[in-house]
């Protein structure tokens, strides 16, 4: 706290900091110590700077952190302000005239984004720059229909009386709240509903994610199992893998790996010989793995065509010319087609291209959100 308010109360008072020279200069080195500047480098404090993380926590070729000797340079710098400030004519240059060689910062590798934001999230508790799942935007947003979120809201629903309370807290919701239209109580009614109706459950879900726990467990039986944590935008979401699920799927589990997990929330028990479906008041459910796929052999896997569906009126040369450099710099072997309807007229034409095939990347991916919400077109995957 002391650290913080050191630094707002430094920025109100003289500015903004202007550079890592600047802000050694003028911070309090006690109050902001070596502790707290390792702190805020790695959390990205700094990254406003002409700088990288990696420069300041490098090593001299005498065996110092970069950091050590920003410290010592600004220690040596406001020392000798003060030396001036208290001459007999240190007012006339004001802290002007201190000339003290400014340390070079080295050329250094970067690290892999994931272990910056790992690093990040350790010291923040969230990712604050990016987000690691940021370059499979467009595989876990389209590929995926069901996120962590809505699984661990699934789970709640596994037993019986998990299915019971949730029902009973619906009804009290809505007792208490005739105009409460909370998208929870529609999940979760939607949810007991399609249960009810189909006893081998939800089937093909699908969700994509980053590994950020695995743990490889011996049971009391002495077989191996093992539990994950995948993390998605909407939070995260905790898998136990047994048998042969396991042995299969375990290899692409690994911790800061990006995969496609495709599943069943299924009665507990389908699939094996000795399995009989129950009555809806006495099943129990459970999230079944039936396949785990990297999210960056995804596109390959599961898309073959991207549909863009246009407006006539949209069709327009600089449109066209835009639309054909995009594909141009995104080749891949996606089929792309094209619907152009006519809302008038209610007429609609698919072409399909002879001449592109799309890979949809992250800044490919960039520039069709941005399409799509300027109303030029909507997509469709398949």
């Amino acid at each position: 706290e002391g650290a913080v308010n050191a630094i707002l109360d430094e920025r109100k008072a003289h500015g903004k900091y202007q550079s890592i020279y600047d802000f050694v200069e003028r911070i309090n080195l006690q109050s902001c110590n070596r502790k707290t500047m390792e702190s805020l480098a790695m959390a990205g404090a700094f990254d406003g700077f002409e700088l990288y993380r990696e420069q300041l926590m490098a090593t001299t070729d005498k065996g110092e952190m970069v950091l050590e000797v920003l410290m010592r340079y600004g220690n040596k710098y406001q020392e000798d302000k003060r030396l001036q400030q208290n001459s007999l004519f240190g007012d006339l240059g004001g802290g002007a005239g201190i000339d003290i060689a400014k340390p070079e910062l080295p050329q250094v590798p970067r690290m892999s984004s994931i272990e910056r934001l790992n690093i990040e999230k350790s010291l923040i508790g969230i990712f604050l720059s990016a987000h690691p799942l940021d370059e499979y935007e467009f595989e876990v947003t389209q590929l995926c229909n069901i996120t962590s979120q809505e699984l661990t809201q699934l789970e709640t629903l596994r037993t019986p009386d998990g299915r019971r309370a949730a029902a009973a807290a619906e009804n009290e919701e809505e007792e208490n709240s005739k105009l409460s239209t909370l998208n929870s109580k529609t999940t979760l009614n939607s949810t007991l509903s399609t249960l009810h109706s189909q006893t081998e459950g939800l089937q093909g879900l699908r969700f994509g994610g980053i590994v950020t726990s695995a743990e490889k467990l011996i049971s009391k039986n002495g077989n191996p199992y093992g539990r994950y944590v995948i993390e998605d935008y909407a939070g995260s979401y905790k898998l136990t893998l047994f048998g042969e699920t396991y042995k299969v799927c375990a290899p692409m589990l690994e911790p800061n790996l990006y995969v496609l997990i495709t599943g069943n929330f299924q009665q507990k028990g389908m699939g094996q010989k000795w399995y009989k479906p129950k009555p809806f008041d006495e099943a129990e459910y459970e999230f079944m793995v039936q396949k785990v796929d990297l999210l960056k052999d995804a596109q390959s896997t599961y898309v073959t065509d991207l549909t863009l569906t246009i407006p006539v009126e949209n069709v327009q040369p600089e449109f066209i010319a835009e639309l054909t450099e995009q594909c141009q710099s995104h080749k891949g072997n996606i089929r792309l087609k094209i619907q152009v309807y006519d809302e008038l007229k209610k007429n609609l034409i698919t072409f399909t291209s002879q001449s592109y095939a799309v890979q949809v990347d992250s800044s490919f991916f960039h520039w069709l959100k941005l399409q799509i919400q300027e109303g030029t077109f909507t997509i469709k995957v398949n």
